[in-house]
């Protein structure tokens, strides 16, 4: 029979309590994975984890909360609050656990919060929809003269990249909250400067998170169609990347370029030392390309994607699907690589029957 203590050491590995490669209580991983069970085992053990911080990066750390919150774990939520997991603790992530949930459109996550003490700061407000709390905040800005500053707002959490107040509208799918904001002066073509170089646009935002519901506003208002983001994408390459063949028929019903392409504006070469010889100058048909997504490439050359466009390295996106294949050939054929495999078949049967070739380059 084991001794006690020689017990005890096993079951709190088993249990996750603690990871025996060092990184961390394991109460993290319970959560993740959303496991109530375990969680109630470990904290039933160690109460003191329920606000444990668990690195994620460099400088800042994520509490049970956070993670509960950003992954809409209601279960294992509702357990943390009730053994004393703190709702309002920003810790060194930047960022609550309520703008965890609703930056994830984690509804019920954040409802649940808010119930339980979470201050509801404008950030969450907006990503929830709460105009009347918005408007009021706004209104008295208005007063001071200060509506615009606070309408143009920025989230500078360590954890979220920079996001303006707009953005989070965006994200939640709120029409009549961008409505709102852009009356008291949110601006809808924000300018990346060398210090906020990160930031997209509210259109950008909208391609990226396949918020379609929004993007008939945000052009109503201005947004431009083919502003370029720090990775020099269009808000149709962001839609191209995802795959989001909905969100791409919306921008190009409004007049997006088909053959737009990842440029990097000169500015940031500048400001950023981005060395030229790396920009790849792809189209969008290349990125759908890049992305194996058959549905998109299909689209794409159906509405006019020109099938042998060359890029910085003289490379059409044939050859980059051909890449693909080459490098799925060479992996264990499980069921994730047949299922690539597959969609690398359906790109490369459409390219040839729009006449794609490989690019001048290619040996």
């Amino acid at each position: 029979m084991l001794p006690f203590g020689v017990f005890t050491a096993f079951s709190t590995i088993w249990l996750g309590l603690i990871n025996p490669l060092g990184m961390g209580p394991g109460i993290h991983k319970a959560v993740r994975e959303g496991d109530t069970n375990r969680v109630q085992i470990i904290l039933a053990m160690h109460p003191e984890l329920v606000n444990a911080a668990e690195p994620v990066g460099k400088g800042f750390y994520l509490s049970p909360v956070h993670l509960a919150a950003e992954r809409n774990r209601i279960g294992v939520l509702k357990l943390l609050i009730a053994r004393g997991g703190d709702v309002n603790n920003p810790g060194k992530a930047g960022s609550t656990p309520l703008q965890f949930a609703t930056s994830n459109r984690n509804r019920e996550a954040a409802e649940l919060l808010l119930r339980h003490g979470a201050t509801l700061d404008i950030f969450s407000a907006v990503a929830l929809d709460r105009r009347a709390e918005v408007e009021h905040a706004l209104r008295l800005a208005d007063m001071f003269g200060a509506a615009k500053i606070i309408a143009n707002f920025q989230s500078r959490g360590p954890y979220f990249r920079q996001n303006a107040l707009l953005n989070w509208a965006v994200f939640g799918g709120h029409p009549r909250m961008i409505d709102l904001l852009v009356r008291y002066g949110a601006d809808v073509n924000p300018v990346p400067s060398p210090s906020n170089w990160w930031e997209i646009s509210p259109l950008h935002t909208a391609a990226e998170t396949g918020a379609f519901e929004v993007v008939d506003t945000l052009l109503d208002h201005g947004a431009k169609l083919e502003a370029k983001d720090y990775d020099g994408f269009t808000p149709l390459h962001r839609a191209a990347a995802r795959g989001d063949v909905r969100l791409a028929e919306v921008l190009i019903r409004h007049g997006a370029k088909l053959n737009n392409r990842e440029d990097f504006h000169g500015s940031r070469i500048s400001d950023l030392a981005v060395n030229p010889a790396q920009v790849s100058n792809n189209t969008i048909l290349h990125t759908a390309a890049d992305r194996n997504s058959p549905e998109m490439v299909a689209f794409l050359l159906a509405n006019g994607a020109a099938p042998n466009a060359l890029n910085a390295w003289g490379k059409t996106p044939l050859d980059l699907i051909e890449a693909e294949a080459k490098r799925l050939n060479r992996l264990d054929p499980d069921i994730h690589v047949r299922k690539e495999a597959a969609n690398t078949a359906l790109c490369l049967k459409l390219l040839y029957r729009y006449g794609g070739h490989r690019g001048s380059q290619e040996k």
